[in-house]
């Protein structure tokens, strides 16, 4: 699938046979995310419902662009998770639940922090 960026669209998010595979020494490989597919349109409200291990922070790691998909297609407003990260990351934003160290920051360390991710700097970042 391609992205388009001549015609606004309603679709957000765009998901498709999405896999992601981990290899464990123990047990071998591990599919954590086995053919995801879905949109989410605007103005929609979603949710990624399942038990724990079922893959829903992964595939949100995926799009996020923390995580590589092993196959599959993952676009944000129209931008590739795989092949444009920086496009997508200027779209969203992302705070699992499982990061301790945004505890730690005043609120101006949180907002300085994300606008350098993003390459904000000088009087933008200010």
């Amino acid at each position: 699938m391609e992205a388009n960026h001549d015609q606004p669209t309603r679709t957000k998010v765009t998901v498709q046979g999405l896999v992601k595979e981990y290899d464990d020494f123990q047990r071998g490989t591990i599919r954590a995310v086995d053919g995801l597919s879905f949109e989410a349109h605007a103005g929609e409200i979603m949710g990624l419902l399942g038990p724990n291990g079922a893959g829903k922070t992964t595939t949100l790691r995926i799009l996020a662009t923390l995580l590589q998909p092993t196959s599959g297609v993952t676009l944000v407003n129209g931008f590739d998770c795989h092949t444009q990260p920086e496009l997508v990351r200027r779209q969203i934003g992302f705070i699992s639940a499982n990061t301790a160290v945004y505890d730690r920051m005043t609120a101006y360390e949180f907002v300085e922090y994300f606008g350098k991710l993003h390459g904000m700097g000088g009087v933008s970042l200010e």
